[in-house]
């Protein structure tokens, strides 16, 4: 059992970036600009006293690509105790299911990059680049906010809301999760724990930043002196150029779906030298079928793999596998803190434990049986040795946002 250290997210950041305040704590490849972990400090600190000098403490959206900046404003904002609802620049999703989650989660300010910008009747703070033609009296460049000094908020580590993030399920109603500094912290701590992230490690996570695996493995990263390589998204890494720059160096690697690991195969291919470094693969988003296993292990020979089961509401993974140089068939064993149980014939596991969601915004019926437990709608076994095996969903279709249903699989393993 992991002993859970109640800190804010700034503390708990602090204390890791300052035993190594001149390694380099983050690279923006593809940007050509890095930080080390005293540097990255001081420019979180920075920004975040520009966000109090304009009144940002409550509700913000962060809606951007990975980048340098947009680390540092999402610091920023979550350092503040604001309460920071997560969207994925995903052209999928359409913009009125946004525009819902925007109203109901009373966002004051949205924070964004020049790419994904378009005006919207709230405050846009942009990251980059600079304001488009015309006068936009609540639009503003964050570099050119005015400076203030960063005063640490009081912060209620278990019940201020740090994180929001929107899930539709089965439901249809999307619901806005809750997590707190207290979850989020957590799960960077298991994380840690379970040997994910050392700070000999340079990681490359290709999901989204605004993704609860991305958000994990950012964090993880910088909180316990990893360097931390940044790539656009999974879709657009460019493995080539990481294995040209980073090619003996590069030893964590991140992929969600598992999917998108066959997806992007030609790229690993031609990066040889840099596949054969990785220390560690992090693997999951999907159940994964033998063929998806065998075509995944012809790529990567002399890997060590993790499987791991997770969900929005638990803020990371809650089930892991050991490390192992073939893909393991189960998920894991439930992490430090989670308790699972597999119930009756309906087949519906559950589980609970210091990431645990605070409930859902503005729907706190809709949340855990009497007992503190939350049903995940997945169907799994624990064999005899207490690992996790994940069969399929409960319900195999999501009910989207003024939208047909689809099978959950068509969409968490596109790629």
């Amino acid at each position: 059992m992991t002993v859970v250290l109640e800190r804010t997210l700034d503390r708990f950041h602090r204390r890791g970036r300052r035993h190594n305040a001149s390694k380099t704590a983050i690279v923006d490849v593809l940007r050509g600009r890095e930080l080390t972990s005293g540097e990255l400090e001081q420019t979180v600190r920075r920004v975040a006293g520009k966000f109090q000098k304009v009144g940002l403490r409550s509700n913000v959206q962060f809606y951007a690509d990975n980048s340098l900046p947009a680390v540092v404003a999402l610091q920023a904002a979550f350092f503040n105790n604001a309460t920071v609802l997560l969207l994925s620049p995903d052209e999928t999703v359409k913009r009125d299911e946004y525009g819902f989650q925007t109203k109901e989660a009373e966002v004051e300010y949205i924070i964004t990059d020049s790419k994904n910008f378009n005006l919207m009747l709230e405050k846009v703070l942009l990251i980059d680049g600079s304001l488009p033609p015309g006068e936009h009296a609540r639009v503003a460049l964050i570099n050119e906010l005015p400076d203030g000094a960063y005063v640490e908020p009081a912060v209620r580590i278990k019940k201020d809301v740090l994180i929001l993030l929107y899930t539709s399920g089965s439901t249809g109603l999307p619901k806005g999760v809750m997590h707190s500094h207290y979850n989020y912290v957590t799960s960077l701590q298991i994380m840690h724990h379970l040997g994910w992230c050392e700070t000999y490690d340079r990681v490359l996570v290709a999901s989204s930043l605004t993704y609860v695996s991305g958000l994990i493995l950012h964090g993880g990263s910088l909180a316990y002196g990893a360097t931390l390589l940044l790539a656009s998204s999974v879709i657009e890494v460019d493995y080539p150029r990481y294995a040209e720059l980073y090619k003996p160096t590069i030893s964590l690697l991140l992929e969600v779906p598992a999917r998108n690991i066959v997806t992007n195969s030609s790229r690993y291919r031609n990066a040889v030298e840099m596949v054969s470094t990785f220390r560690l693969m992090l693997i999951s988003g999907t159940v994964f079928p033998e063929k998806l296993r065998i075509s995944v292990q012809k790529l990567f020979t002399n890997v060590n793999f993790v499987q791991l089961y997770g969900m929005t509401e638990a803020i990371g993974a809650i089930v892991a596998s050991d490390p192992q140089p073939v893909i393991p068939i189960s998920a894991g064993y439930a992490v430090p803190n989670v308790i699972i149980r597999v119930l009756n014939e309906s087949g519906k596991p559950v589980k609970v434990g210091a990431q645990k969601t605070l409930g859902y915004w503005k729907r706190m019926a809709d949340d855990c049986t009497e007992d503190g437990l939350y049903p995940t709608g997945d169907i799994g076994v624990i064999d005899e040795d207490g690992q996790l095996n994940l069969l399929g969903r409960n319900k195999q279709f999501i009910i989207c946002f003024d939208s047909p249903s689809i099978v959950h699989e068509d969409r968490e393993c596109s790629p």
